[in-house]
């Protein structure tokens, strides 16, 4: 059914990145959940662990993914005339999306200071350098 194709595809997508992008959000979820200062937002942020915040998060996350999923493959169905454009168009608007979507962090990268002085950063000499 068009539901496993869904779960089929975001596990996929989940599994491609290394779950690199639930684990950033999960960790911005605990962050701002349980940090009240700058310095403890970012402590969290650093912490390995997942937090209440961090999987209420995550649950979240995936619910609406799949949801709004289901219903452009529902919205998508109206607008075509075989199922096969429908199975194409999908296709083309994940892969679509999901190449767009990997094109904010370097805007944000390149057009924002980076948040500590910390000289032992992994990101920072990334993010000092301009395109």
């Amino acid at each position: 059914t068009a539901d496993i194709g869904l779960l089929a595809a975001i596990i996929v997508g989940i599994f491609t990145t290394g779950c690199f992008h639930e684990d950033g959000f999960a960790d911005t979820c605990d962050a701002f959940g349980g940090g009240w200062t700058k310095e403890k937002i970012l402590a969290i942020m650093k912490d390995s662990r997942l937090g209440t915040y961090g999987v209420a998060g995550l649950v979240l996350m995936l619910s609406a993914k799949f949801l709004l999923l289901k219903e452009r493959v529902t919205w998508f169905s109206f607008k075509v005339a075989t199922e096969k454009e429908l199975k194409l168009l999908v296709a083309a608007t994940m892969v679509a999306a999901h190449a767009i979507s990997r094109l904010m962090p370097v805007f944000v990268i390149q057009y924002y200071q980076y948040v500590t002085a910390d000289d032992g950063s992994k990101s920072k000499p990334l993010a000092s350098k301009k395109l």
